[in-house]
């Protein structure tokens, strides 16, 4: 969802969450979005977005990043997949 605007509010609700991403996808022209399908491709020209939302959601100094609180219900919402994507990108020398 953070690929196509900020959320910061909690996400209780797995379905209504798919539903939304759903509409956003419809929205985006990516056609229908089923969950676990590979949607990597096509999420890369949003892929900025997110990462940029996602930090939006970190508080504190970034680089004092509490993982344990972000990862707890504490943290919801948040994330740190977008970790994991900039080291893939450097890696593979992926521009966003």
């Amino acid at each position: 969802m953070l690929h196509f605007k900020k959320i910061n509010s909690p996400i209780y609700n797995r379905g209504t969450i798919e539903k939304e991403i759903q509409k956003v996808f419809k929205k985006n022209a990516l056609g229908n979005f089923n969950k676990n399908q590979k949607v990597f491709k096509a999420l890369l020209p949003f892929q900025l977005k997110a990462i940029q939302n996602a930090k939006k959601l970190i508080t504190g100094d970034y680089n004092e990043i509490d993982f344990d609180k972000m990862l707890s219900s504490e943290g919801n919402p948040s994330t740190s997949i977008h970790f994991l994507v900039e080291e893939i990108n450097k890696k593979f020398g992926v521009k966003v």
